[in-house]
């Protein structure tokens, strides 16, 4: 089952996408948890719900980032990138 939860010292929400044959650990950072707000309703409280119940949608678009950049960066989902 998908997991996310909020990484509190680094202000994101972090969730992990299978990308090339690879785990790869994404955030959506607290600034742009806008992201989430802007394209699938979700308020502060309900951002790691509606992620997870989104997964099928950002997963895609989180591979997309992944393999737009280093494999050794961190993936970074902002609205942009929808």
């Amino acid at each position: 089952m998908p997991n996310a939860h909020w990484v509190f010292d680094s202000r994101a929400v972090e969730f992990s996408v299978e990308a090339d044959g690879r785990t790869v650990i994404c955030w959506i950072s607290w600034i742009s948890w806008q992201t989430l707000a802007d394209h699938f309703g979700a308020t502060h409280e309900t951002a790691l719900d509606v992620l997870l119940a989104n997964l099928d949608q950002i997963a895609p678009v989180a591979q997309k980032v992944y393999r737009a950049r280093s494999p050794d960066e961190r993936v970074v989902v902002t609205t942009e990138d929808f």
